[in-house]
């Protein structure tokens, strides 16, 4: 009997077709794949997300595809930043195929996923920054992952029962730097083959650790845990160059907390002197900010203080923290962040326990509010300074201030009164301006000391004794439409020269 005839007999057999007409292996071969494919779910970045519509809910905007349903045959993704969440769904196949296909795109989130029955469970190629985080692979009838001439991250994955391999690394090209650690490899024919030495990172350093082997969990096959630390003492070796160096010593060991985690109290944030507080969403005019917290261990172990302190259009992402030495169980730890550039600002905090218990992170004050906004006071001085800058500070110390005829700041080597011996306040004044951004006056002058004391007198600005009228304040403040951006209330604990 030919090829022919088999498939022949194989489709009259189905009493749905009633003549079938095969005239090459090759053309029964094509229809049985195209046949295949149709069957198969394509995710792509689209409005509907390609097939999402019909297995899911498709979220355009976070290119997110929530499966709502089990399925019985693979998913394609084609798309970079595609997440497929399975929101534990499981997909069963027939111990042929793949059940999740990404070839040739990047930052891909598979995650929440039961795979099983597959030939291999997810298969990636030519493709980097992927992550694969909170999925089941199990019982493929050859591997479980593979990553070929691929790169990304592997994490909180149970790996288990995969015929020939648990996660296969090929091909050195893309392959380099994965990180794969916090997942259970249980009873895999390899657990894990790499070729070639990629450099991959199956580990990081306590307390996050490694993965879990299940044939490297007992002391008679290595396995020693002789501090109680729930990592086995020596490294789990599965290539010549490839090492766990701290693989857990139980399964999801990595959720298992020995100690309890630190807390901490008394929250606040502070100006420079370190008592001043800085309310929520004050402005504080220091490029300094104190942070403090009475932080307690409930076993007694040494705790520190993490800060993550964002500008407050930036998300927080555990980067750049601010972090204090380790210091006894209950008391007050304080941490600094100094040269703030102007701005708002908001952080939170976590206290970190010395056997590496973490707390959660707390956000200060409201969160999704500004915690406190940077403005710092421009600075200028009457005298000959850098300040704003040497050639303007020469040129208004020596200009005539008011009169030029006040006993008091009279200067005899210039023969009158100047902004550098007299002009303090107005010198103060114009600081007060420009840091409420009065920094033109109606008739378009920068506002600077020597501009300030002209106006002022020709303005009656000045008292006979050179005292400011500090009320004109208000009106030297007034734009081009006659607003007024500042309002003098009146002396507030001293006598003003009125």
């Amino acid at each position: 009997m030919s090829f022919q005839d088999i498939s022949l007999s194989m489709f009259n057999a189905n009493q749905k077709f009633y003549k079938v007409v095969i005239y090459t292996a090759l053309f029964f071969i094509v229809s049985f794949i195209s046949i295949n494919i149709a069957k198969a779910a394509y995710i792509r970045d689209d409005a509907t997300g390609g097939d999402c519509a019909s297995i899911g809910v498709w979220d355009g905007n976070a290119k997110t595809c929530l499966l709502t349903t089990d399925l019985s045959d693979s998913i394609t993704i084609g798309g970079n930043g595609i997440v497929l969440d399975g929101a534990n769904h499981q997909i069963i196949g027939n111990n042929t195929g793949s059940g999740i296909i990404i070839d040739y795109w990047e930052n891909i989130v598979v995650k929440n996923l039961k795979i099983q029955n597959f030939a291999y469970g997810i298969y990636i190629s030519n493709s980097e920054s992927n992550s694969l985080t909170g999925n089941i692979i199990s019982n493929n009838s050859e591997t479980g992952i593979i990553f070929s001439n691929s790169h990304g991250n592997i994490t909180e994955n149970e790996i288990s029962n995969n015929q020939i391999s648990g996660l296969e690394i090929s091909y050195i090209a893309l392959a380099s730097g994965n990180t794969v650690y916090h997942n259970n490899f249980i009873n895999n024919g390899y657990q894990i083959y790499a070729m070639y030495d990629a450099s991959d990172f199956f580990y990081q350093n306590p307390p996050i650790g490694g993965n879990y082997w299940s044939d490297y969990n007992e002391e008679a096959e290595g396995c020693f845990d002789a501090n109680n630390d729930n990592f086995c003492d020596s490294p789990y070796f599965f290539e010549e160059n490839s090492q766990d160096n701290y693989p857990w010593a139980k399964q999801d060991g990595w959720k298992i907390s020995t100690n309890q985690p630190p807390t901490f109290t008394n929250l606040g944030q502070f100006k420079s002197d370190s008592v001043t507080l800085i309310s929520e969403s004050e402005i504080t005019t220091e490029d300094v900010v104190i942070f403090k917290a009475n932080i307690t261990d409930p076993d007694g172990d040494d705790v520190k203080l993490q800060i993550e302190l964002k500008e407050f259009n930036q998300p927080f992402n555990e980067q750049d923290l601010l972090e204090s030495d380790f210091v006894n169980s209950g008391s007050e730890i304080v941490i600094s962040r100094e040269s703030l550039v102007v701005g708002f600002y908001k952080w939170r905090a976590r206290a970190v326990g010395s056997q590496g218990d973490v707390s959660g992170w707390q956000e200060f004050g409201t969160a999704g509010n500004v915690d406190f906004e940077v403005k710092l006071v421009p600075l200028y001085t009457q005298i000959e300074s850098d300040y704003p800058s040497r050639a303007e500070t020469e040129w208004w110390a020596v200009q005539k201030y008011g009169t030029g005829n006040y006993p008091d700041c009279y200067s005899q080597k210039l023969k009158k009164s100047t902004i550098g011996t007299c002009g303090c306040a107005i010198t103060s004044q114009a600081m007060f301006l420009r840091f409420h951004n009065v920094t033109t006056t109606a008739d378009a002058k920068a506002v600077n000391p020597a501009t300030f004391n002209e106006w002022l007198t020709n303005n009656n600005g000045y008292w006979e004794d050179g005292e400011v009228r500090f009320a004109k304040i208000q009106e030297y403040s007034k734009d081009e439409s006659g607003f007024a951006r500042l309002i003098y209330d009146g002396p507030i604990s001293f006598k003003d020269n009125q």
